[in-house]
Parts: C-alpha cells; sequence; structure tokens
C-alpha cells in the first residue's frame, strides 16, 4: 500500500502535505530493481492509504491559479493548477470534478480526493527513495516524467467508501472521468467530457465573480459543500462577512483560515453580543475591527489574554473553537467520551462539549465517514491541533442557531455567576418564585425547563403545553399512574404517557380525533388548564360571576368554578371587574401556581373522593 509519510524529515513533510497521502509497505522490487516502470504506463500498483487529513476541506475549492508542468509519458506541457478538497488540481480537471462531486452530494454520497497533481520534483523524490531504498519504505514509484499524477488530471479519490466507489462506477463517465487502471479502483482521470460548467475561470477567479452569475451571497462558493451555511450567515444570522470582493463581486474564501478575533466576531454578531461600555480588556488588539467582540469575550470569560494580550490575528485551531463555544454557550458537560485522540489533553472537556451539542464532529479513519452526537456511524479523531477555516465558523454559528443555543449574554445573571436563592436560577425576584421552589421540595413535582449556564433554570415565562399541564396538575395531586390501559396511540413513549393515560381513566382530560389523541405538544391556554382543574377536584358551580369577558361562552362555568375555588383571580379590566382571559397561553410559572394553590386549599381530587 502507498503512503507519503511525514516522517521523511523536512522535505518528507512538505512532500506529505502536498501529495496529501502517504506511502507504505514494503517495495515489491527491492533496493537492487532500478528498472525504469515506464512500462506501467505511469499506474501506481499500490493503493494511497487515506489518512483524512483533508476531511474538513472536503467540497472546498479556490480557483487561485498557479503555473506548472504537466507530464504525460515522458513529455512536458504546461498547466495550470488550482486547489480542490486541500489538493493541487488542473483546472480544467477541478472545474469537471467540482460539478461531479456536488451531483454524487446531492444523492448523499461524499467524494474526496485522497491525492492529486504531482509535481516533477516531488516525483523524483518518490523515485530516489524507491531505487536507493533511502526513504519511503522503497516503496514502487514512476521514474519523473510517467506518473500519471504528473499530468493534473489523474485523481485518486476515497473509494475505500463502497458508496463512492458505487457512484462512480454508475455515474463517473457521464462527468467525464474514468478509470484508466482496472486494478486501480481508487484512480480517476479528466481529459474531456461531461455536462462542462465548474467555478473556476482563465484569470484565477471563480466564474461566477467574472461574470456575476451566481446564486446566493457569494461569488466563489457556487455548489460547495456550505454554501448553505456561507448564505445564512449573511441573510438570517446579519453577519455580513465577506474576505474582499473579486472582480468586483463580493467573496467569502471559505477555505481562508479564520482568526480568534473573527470567531467572536461571527458569533457575537449571529447572537447579538452587547458590546457598549465595556472596559479595554487587551492592550494589542487596539484599533483592531473586531476589539469590541475581543472586550466583550473577556467581558463574559470567553477569551482569557496573556498579560492582557490576545493575539487577535492568530489563527484558530479547532481545539481553541471548541473552547470557545464551551464558553459562549456555556454547554453542559457531556456524558460520554467521543473522541480517542485527546485522552488526557487540557481541552478534551471541550471536544466533548461540542460534540454532544452537535456543533462540533470528529474525523474516522478517513473514509469520509463522521462522528454524530449520538454515535453512530463515525470514527472518533477530533484532531484539535487543525486551523479552521471561514467555511467552519459559518457552520458551527447555523448549528448553534439551529440547536436554539443561548449565549451567556443572554443568561439571566444569577446563572451566570451561580449566586442565586431557591432551586433555579433564572426566577430570583419573580412574583411566583415560592410557587416554583415548592413545586420541587413540597409537591415533589420536578420541571426544570433546562439547565442555563450548567444551573438548573425554571423559565417561568415560557408557554407551558398541554402535556406539561397534565403532568404538573397530576402530579402534584398525587395521581396513581398503574393499571391503567393505552389511552392514547400519539404518546408512546412519552416521558409524561402514564400521567395522560391516568389522567383520562380519571376523566381529567379527553382526546382529540375521537379521543385517540393525546396531543401533548399543543400550547395549553387558562381555559384549558381551568377545565382540567374543574374535573380533577370536580369543583361545584360557582354562586356569581367573576369576570366580564367570557359571558355567554361555553367556557365560562369552568372559569367561574376556577375562581370561585381561589385557584385563578383574573386580571383587572381597569374598570373595577376582572377578566378571565382564557385564549391567553398559560405561562410554566401559571401551573406551579395553581398547582400550589390547590394543593394550600386542601382541595380532594377525584381519585381520593369517596
Amino acid at each position: 500500500m502507498r503512503v507519503l509519510r511525514s516522517v521523511f524529515g523536512d522535505a518528507g513533510a512538505v512532500l506529505g502535505a502536498v501529495l496529501g497521502a502517504v506511502f507504505i509497505g514494503v517495495g515489491v522490487f527491492g533496493a537492487a530493481c532500478v528498472t525504469e516502470l515506464d512500462d506501467l504506463g505511469g499506474a501506481d500498483l499500490f493503493e494511497p492509504v487515506d489518512v483524512g487529513d483533508n476531511i474538513d476541506q472536503q467540497g472546498l475549492y479556490s480557483c487561485q491559479e498557479r503555473p506548472d508542468r504537466g507530464y504525460r509519458s515522458g513529455s512536458s506541457f504546461p498547466i495550470k493548477v488550482v486547489t480542490v478538497d486541500g489538493r493541487p488540481v488542473e483546472v480544467d480537471t477541478a472545474n469537471a470534478y467540482i460539478v461531479m462531486q456536488e451531483a454524487a452530494r446531492r444523492q448523499g454520497v461524499h467524494i474526496r480526493i485522497v491525492s492529486g497533481f504531482r509535481t516533477n520534483a516531488e516525483q523524483q523524490y518518490l523515485y530516489s527513495c524507491y531505487v536507493n531504498c533511502s526513504c519511503n519504505s522503497c516503496n514502487l514509484a514512476a521514474s519523473p516524467g510517467y506518473s500519471n499524477h504528473q499530468s493534473g488530471h489523474a485523481l485518486d479519490l476515497n473509494t475505500a467508501d463502497g458508496s463512492v466507489l458505487n457512484w462512480l462506477n454508475n455515474n463517473g463517465a457521464r462527468f467525464g472521468f474514468r478509470r484508466t487502471v482496472p486494478s486501480e479502483p481508487w484512480h480517476w482521470e479528466w481529459w474531456s467530457g461531461g455536462p462542462g460548467g465548474g467555478p473556476c475561470g482563465d484569470n484565477g477567479l471563480p466564474k461566477a465573480c467574472n461574470t456575476g452569475n451566481y446564486d446566493g451571497v457569494y461569488c466563489d462558493d457556487d455548489k460547495s459543500s456550505n454554501e448553505a451555511e456561507h448564505n445564512y450567515l449573511w441573510t438570517t444570522l446579519d453577519v455580513k462577512w465577506k474576505c474582499e470582493d473579486k472582480a468586483g463581486q463580493r467573496a467569502f474564501c471559505p477555505g481562508k483560515d479564520a482568526s480568534r478575533a473573527e470567531a467572536m466576531m461571527v458569533l457575537g454578531k449571529a447572537f447579538d453580543m452587547p458590546t457598549r461600555d465595556l472596559r479595554n480588556a487587551f492592550v494589542d488588539d487596539g484599533g483592531h475591527r473586531y476589539e469590541r467582540f475581543l472586550n466583550g469575550a473577556a467581558h463574559y470569560d470567553i477569551l482569557e489574554g496573556d498579560n492582557r494580550r490576545i493575539k487577535p490575528n492568530k489563527t484558530l485551531t479547532r481545539s481553541g473553537l471548541a473552547v470557545i463555544l464551551k464558553r459562549t454557550f456555556a454547554l453542559p458537560p457531556a456524558n460520554r467520551d467521543y473522541f480517542d485522540d485527546d485522552d488526557g489533553s487540557a481541552t478534551e472537556d471541550a471536544h466533548n462539549r461540542v460534540a454532544a451539542a452537535g456543533l462540533i464532529m470528529g474525523f474516522d479513519d478517513g473514509h469520509g465517514r463522521r462522528e454524530f452526537p449520538e454515535g453512530a456511524p463515525g470514527g472518533k479523531k477530533f484532531k484539535g491541533g487543525r486551523d479552521v477555516n471561514r467555511s467552519a465558523l459559518a457552520v458551527v454559528a447555523r448549528r448553534a442557531a439551529r440547536e436554539r443555543l443561548v449565549p451567556v449574554w443572554d443568561l439571566p445573571t444569577p446563572c451566570r455567576t451561580g449566586r442565586y436563592d431557591g432551586q433555579f436560577c433564572d426566577d430570583d425576584n419573580h412574583d411566583n418564585e415560592a410557587a416554583h421552589n415548592a413545586l420541587v421540595n413540597r409537591l415533589d413535582t420536578p420541571f426544570s425547563c433546562a439547565d442555563k449556564g450548567n444551573r438548573p433554570a425554571f423559565c417561568p415565562r415560557e408557554v407551558a403545553t398541554r402535556g406539561q399541564a397534565i403532568y404538573v396538575l397530576t402530579r402534584s395531586q398525587g395521581i396513581p399512574r398503574r393499571g391503567h390501559r393505552n389511552a392514547f396511540r400519539d404518546d408512546n413513549g412519552h416521558p409524561y404517557e402514564d400521567y395522560f393515560d391516568a389522567a383520562r381513566a380519571f376523566g381529567i382530560i379527553r382526546g382529540y380525533d375521537n379521543d385517540r389523541e393525546a396531543r401533548p405538544g399543543i400550547d395549553a391556554d387558562r381555559t384549558m388548564v381551568a377545565v382540567m382543574l374543574g374535573r380533577m377536584f370536580d369543583l361545584p358551580a360557582a354562586d356569581r360571576d367573576y369576570f366580564t369577558d367570557d359571558n355567554g361562552d361555553d367556557m365560562e362555568v369552568w372559569h367561574n368554578k376556577v375562581a370561585a375555588a381561589g385557584l385563578f383571580a383574573g386580571f383587572d379590566n381597569g374598570r373595577g371587574g376582572r377578566v378571565f382571559r382564557g385564549q391567553e397561553k398559560a405561562t410554566r410559572s401559571t401551573l406551579a401556581t395553581v398547582a400550589l394553590r390547590a394543593k394550600e386549599a386542601r382541595l380532594v381530587p377525584v381519585w381520593d373522593q369517596d
């Protein structure tokens, strides 16, 4: 098998980075066999081992051209080389490949270049290693000028992933790609054909930048794998971020390294970081365009400087980004270890937290599969020392928005500092704080909404669901949950399913769709809660009309029952009367309040009545 090792010394390290594969194995002809290999037709004979070092660049490209010399059967010719998937490729081949890669991606297949163009000097190095048996494990190498990879038109692809090989066998020819060496399923070449198109133009700029004809916000990322994330950053998160104008068009430069200052700007703008009137935290960012976001990062304990120096333009690593995300969103600890290449490292905890939150995924052994937070499929490598590019920042910002993560600057101060009274960090001084605490302590009804800053929160103003209303009202009064039939078809596996079944058995609720659906996720309103309470305690009819806004309403009787029982007081209508506001959404705080009132009023639920 063939790989380009980084252990060759300085020259080998450069070579490995350029070729993207390391050659391993034993040379089949030995050191004494110095026969020219021209008769092999430029074939490599050994499969390149995909070390996965360019997975994070998959689907990214740069149309910046550099001139070089290509070779075929010993004859040289001028070529222009661009970069795709982090690999050098002849420009026309690159265009054809990018079009093919996007077509495969739309079908769920992720093609990636393992090895691309090889210069004559690089080929000479490999050939010398083979002839002299002095490096590269004496692996077989074609003589300079005779390797297929020197043409710029030959690509080794990640066909160790069976789905990639199957797709290429069925579709590669439509895009002009063919297997020119039958014994090498990984080796594909393009010389002409296919549907045409591709992003790279003749002046080193993407065609779309030259023509102005492109989709989305930027001219240099059409059909790149993260184009949607780049667009989302600009249009939805309102982060107006470009690298430069190319031929007068807005460009993103997705593969360009990102700095820690840029990371804080993206997250700060995307999630509305307050930056006014903050102290000047660092001495080496004066006049920096993103200085206010760096001051914010210091204020919210996201970034720490070294002797008040932050090095704002320093390239960010994956580990550095993980730490920033962990602190920005106060991510909770993970419940398992996601990666096997960071054990014992100072940033291991941050790696696991961002993986559990769905923000950064790991790498596998190079076959294109990645690990998602719940485990399968995937690999175990975080590669924390790898640099982060601009595209990666757009990706994590969109993922954080999708997961509705709350940044630390939007957390209540007690949740950030850990200094609060009672059970929850977000209800200090709330009118119903005592009811929230009593729900947990006296009524044995756990009901936190989430952790904020890794501290339990109640979210008192959050709208309650029907399922939550059933759970809080029935559990707080001790409903018997065993022995009831499965009442509804849409709640199987729901954490409150037992409460729904019990509530139906005791006549507290009825289902929708001919009594077959509980619909636990719909919003609860005040009338819905009133009806549940009226049935749960079999409340008697009221002897007067309490509210002015429900006269003649079918639900009026229930409003009056809960008012007479002291469970709902209503609102002052400003004219000496009271209104119930039955269609107003019930909050989580409302549920805690009426549950406590029922207990304090010593109301007897129907399951305890004679």
